[in-house]
C-alpha cells in the first residue's frame, strides 16, 4: 500500500477539518430552485494523469442563466446545458 505524500496529508486533513462546516446544498447539488441565475469559478487540484503522482490544479468556469420559468442554460466547465422548451423536464 502507498503512503500519502506531505500534500495527501494536507489535502486530507483539510477536508476533515472543513467538511463538517459544509453547507447540506452543496452535497445535494444545485438545484434550479435555489440558485437562478449565477456565474462563478471552480478550484479544483488532480493528478496529471491516472496512477501519477504529479498533482496539476486548474480553474473551471460555470455559470447558469434562467430565462423563464423552466427555461435555462447552463456552463459548467466543458459541459453546456440548455432546456429551451418551456417543460419542467
Amino acid at each position: 500500500m502507498k503512503r500519502l505524500s506531505k500534500q495527501g496529508w494536507t489535502l486530507a486533513v483539510s477536508l476533515a477539518v472543513l467538511l463538517p462546516f459544509g453547507n447540506p446544498v452543496w452535497a445535494a447539488g444545485m438545484s434550479v430552485d435555489i440558485i437562478p441565475n449565477f456565474v462563478g469559478l471552480g478550484l479544483g487540484v488532480t493528478t496529471q494523469w491516472m496512477g501519477s503522482s504529479d498533482m496539476v490544479g486548474g480553474i473551471v468556469p460555470g455559470g447558469r442563466v434562467q430565462f423563464s420559468t423552466h427555461r435555462f442554460a447552463e456552463m459548467y466547465g466543458p459541459m453546456l446545458d440548455a432546456n429551451v422548451l418551456d417543460i419542467p423536464n
